[in-house]
């Protein structure tokens, strides 16, 4: 059982990876795909905390922010490396600006801290 998780761990990890591709390369998709296999993980974790904070308020930005995020992982299957790395930092700052505008000090994040 154990081996089997790991050799999963191990198939998604290098999602969209050869084996003649530049060691930075390698490890840098390696690094985002497992990034990004980490996040909803985090995020079932984070959502009923957030739920008992500040209610259903947030759940569907928090929950889209998860899906966008896993995109990357498409991209990557296509081979698509920079385009996804200019992906996810695009996602990140825009999501990170949008609730900074659009929630501001509404729904209590600071207690988060």
């Amino acid at each position: 059982m154990k081996e089997a998780v790991l050799n999963y761990w191990q198939r998604l990890s290098r999602t969209g990876l050869r084996d003649d591709e530049s060691v930075m390369e390698f490890r840098e998709v390696i690094l985002i795909n497992r990034l990004m296999i980490f996040i909803p993980l985090l995020m079932a974790v984070y959502i009923p905390i957030e739920i008992f904070i500040n209610g259903l308020k947030m759940i569907y930005a928090v929950s889209s922010m998860a899906v966008l995020f896993m995109i990357t992982l498409f991209f990557h299957y296509l081979r698509l490396f920079k385009f996804a790395k200019y992906y996810l930092y695009l996602i990140s700052s825009l999501f990170i600006v949008f609730m900074g505008v659009s929630v501001g000090r509404g729904i209590n994040n600071h207690v988060m801290l």
